[in-house]
């Protein structure tokens, strides 16, 4: 498979089409076959498209079989399932044990119990109380410590990790001014 590489005229990758044509052909390969199928390996280094060209592939494919089969998928699934909605957790008592098992879940050598719990406010602020939020900046923090040998997290450790995009979008994740983003 030819290298995928981003053309500033088309902007696409030169190479997506060739990935494109051979993912169509390969489905139309594979549509009625009960063994055998054909599959796509997409191969080169880091940050040359190949995400990027099967990501554009799946879209491609799609678009496909909406023209195909205008009806939606998405009404036979809501017709077929509930939905449990799901939001942010609120300061309390849930947010301070999930902050505690988190930490006694910690195994750093120089750990203090209960440093962690007592920054909950501090927590739910930068996380704004999303726990994929919350995962993020303590094991960004925990692998920290390991790195530079400390073995404990501190307020100036979460300070200087960063969390996710969302986060730190919605005002809640903001670091100190020039500290550095951990490697999370």
């Amino acid at each position: 498979m030819a290298l995928c590489a981003w053309d500033h005229v088309s902007g696409r990758l030169a190479g997506q089409g060739q990935v494109i044509t051979e993912g169509r052909r390969l489905s139309y390969l594979n549509r009625n076959a009960d063994s055998g199928r054909c599959g796509l390996i997409l191969s080169g280094p880091a940050r040359t498209g190949k995400t990027t060209a099967i990501t554009q592939l799946g879209k491609t494919l799609d678009v496909i079989r909406r023209q195909r089969h205008p009806r939606s998928g998405g009404e036979r699934i809501a017709g077929r399932f509930g939905m449990v909605r799901t939001s942010a957790f609120p300061r309390g008592e849930y947010w301070t044990g999930l902050i505690s098992a988190l930490e006694d879940s910690l195994r750093l050598h120089r750990r203090q119990p209960g440093a962690l719990t007592g920054l909950e406010e501090y927590l739910h602020r930068r996380t704004g109380g999303m726990i994929g939020s919350l995962l993020r900046l303590i094991r960004g923090a925990a692998i920290q410590a390991v790195l530079d040998g400390t073995e404990q997290i501190t307020r100036t450790d979460l300070d200087s990790i960063g969390v996710d995009i969302a986060s730190e979008t919605a005002g809640t994740g903001r670091r100190r001014p020039g500290a550095p983003r951990g490697d999370t």
